[in-house]
C-alpha cells in the first residue's frame, strides 16, 4: 500500500470523469508506445523549462504538477502512487526527467534503485556529510540570513544546499568599489570637488556623439551622499540578489538601468550633464520590489524564523525602508537641480531611468530564478519594449536640434 493511496491522491479529474491515465497500461504495448509519446511532449519539455540542468525538477514542483488534472490525467493510476510517494517522502530533492520517465513506464523501479535514483538527482539539492554542497552549516545559515525575503524561501532552501563561491558574486562588489575608488581619486585631485567635469566618461550634452558616456557616468558621483547611498542600494540589495539570481542577471538590470537612465536624461534635460550609478543602483532596487509584490504571498512565511528576524526582515517594514531611502535621496537630487545656486548642475533623470528599467525586468529577472527570462513571454515583450525604447531616443538625440553646439 503506497503513502499516496492515504493521501487521497487518485488519477480523476475535478469534473468526475474518469482520468485519461486511468485507461493506460504499461503492460499493453500499444499503451505503454502512447504513453512515451505523451511524455516526450507533454512532460520532457517542462523539465527543460528548469535551469537546474540535466533536465531535472525539484520535487516540490514535480508535485504542483501531479496536482494538476491535465497532466496527472495522463499518468497510469498504479504510477501516480509510486511519484506520490516520492514528492512526499522526499520535499527537498530533485528528480530527473529520466528518472520520471522509467518510473511512469515502470521500467526498474524497485525499491532499492528508486531510492538510488532519487539520491543521485538529488546530489545538487542536498548537502554531502563530511564535504560537497555550500559549506558549513554556519555558512548556510549566514547566507539563510542575507538572502531573506529575497525570493520565496522553499526557493532558497532548495538553492543554498548546493550554492558554491565558484565564482563568487563578484559584480556587485567590483562595481561599488571601482566607483569609491575613482570618488576618492577625484576628490584628491580636485581639492574636495567629486565630479572632473570634464572626464571623458561622464555625459555631457555636447559630448553625445561619444556614446560610452551613455553608460560609463556611472563611475562618478556629485558628492559622498549619492555615493554613500549608492554603495547602501548596492551592497544590501544588490549583493543577496547577486547570491539568489546570479551575477549575469543582475548586470543585464543594472546596465539596462544605467543606459535608461541617460537616455532618458538627453531627451529631457537637453543642457545638463550626468553623473551617479542611480539608473543601475534604482534598477536593481525597483526590480526587487517588483519581484516582492509578485511573490508577496510566498514571502516571511518561513516557519523556522526567528521572531526577531521575521520582524527585521518583515517585507512591509523594507518596502517603507526603501521609500524613505529613495525621498531622501530623490529630495536631495532635485534640490540641487533646480534650488541650489551651483556654477554646474547635473540631471536626475537616472532615477526616473532606473525605476523605468527595473520595473519592465523584474518580473522576467527577479521573478523566479529556475527560468531563464526568454522562456517567458514577459522576457520577450520586455525586450521588444526596451529596443523600442533605445531606438526611440537614439531618433530623438539625431534629429532634435535644440541641443547646444557639439564640441568635437
Amino acid at each position: 500500500m503506497y503513502a499516496g493511496r492515504s493521501l487521497g491522491y487518485y488519477p480523476r479529474s475535478s469534473t468526475g470523469k474518469i482520468s485519461l491515465g486511468s485507461i493506460f497500461t504499461v503492460e499493453d504495448k500499444q499503451d505503454k508506445m502512447m504513453l512515451k509519446e505523451i511524455l516526450e511532449k507533454k512532460f520532457r519539455p517542462i523539465f527543460q523549462q528548469f535551469v537546474y540542468g540535466g533536465e531535472q525538477m525539484a520535487i516540490h514542483d514535480l508535485r504542483r504538477l501531479l496536482d494538476d488534472d491535465n497532466y496527472r490525467r495522463y499518468i497510469p493510476e498504479d504510477r501516480l502512487y509510486v511519484l506520490m510517494d516520492l514528492v512526499t517522502f522526499n520535499p527537498t530533492t530533485s528528480m530527473s526527467y529520466e528518472t520520471f520517465f522509467n518510473i511512469v513506464l515502470n521500467e526498474g523501479d524497485d525499491s532499492s534503485s528508486l531510492a538510488t535514483s532519487i539520491g543521485s538527482d538529488a546530489h545538487h539539492y542536498t548537502q554531502k556529510p563530511g564535504g560537497g554542497g555550500s559549506g558549513n552549516g554556519s555558512e548556510q545559515n549566514w547566507l539563510n540570513v542575507v538572502v531573506t525575503n529575497i525570493a520565496p524561501q522553499k526557493e532558497i532552501d532548495d538553492f543554498l544546499p548546493k550554492y558554491r563561491f565558484c565564482p563568487p558574486p563578484f559584480f556587485m562588489i567590483t562595481i561599488t568599489l571601482v566607483q569609491i575608488i575613482m570618488y576618492v581619486v577625484a576628490v584628491a585631485q580636485l581639492n574636495g570637488e567629486g565630479v572632473p567635469r570634464f572626464s571623458p566618461l561622464i555625459y555631457l550634452p555636447t559630448k553625445r556623439h561619444e556614446v560610452w558616456r551613455f553608460f560609463t557616468y556611472m563611475f562618478y558621483h556629485q558628492g559622498y551622499i549619492d555615493l554613500l547611498f549608492n554603495v547602501i542600494i548596492q551592497v544590501v540589495v544588490g549583493f543577496p540578489l547577486e547570491v539568489v539570481f546570479s551575477w549575469w542577471r543582475l548586470f543585464i538590470v543594472y546596465i539596462c538601468g544605467v543606459i535608461t537612465g541617460s537616455l532618458i536624461q538627453s531627451v529631457t534635460d537637453h543642457y545638463v550633464g550626468l553623473v551617479g550609478a542611480s539608473g543601475g543602483a534604482y534598477a536593481i532596487l525597483t526590480a526587487h520590489v517588483m519581484a516582492m509584490i509578485y511573490n508577496w504571498s510566498e514571502l516571511n512565511n518561513d516557519p523556522n524564523q526567528s521572531k526577531c528576524r521575521r520582524r527585521a526582515c518583515n517585507v512591509p517594514l523594507r518596502v517603507i525602508v526603501i521609500i524613505l531611502v529613495v525621498a531622501v535621496q530623490v529630495g536631495l537630487g532635485v534640490y540641487r537641480r533646480f534650488l541650489r545656486p551651483d556654477y554646474v548642475k547635473f540631471g536626475i533623470a537616472a532615477y526616473g531611468g532606473g525605476v523605468l528599467a527595473g520595473f519592465l525586468l523584474g518580473k522576467p529577472f527577479m521573478k523566479d530564478r529556475r527560468r531563464y527570462p526568454w522562456q517567458q513571454n514577459a522576457g520577450w515583450l520586455d525586450l521588444f519594449i526596451f529596443i523600442a525604447f533605445v531606438g526611440g531616443c537614439v531618433i530623438f538625440n539625431i534629429v532634435f536640434r535644440g541641443y547646444p553646439a557639439t564640441i568635437y
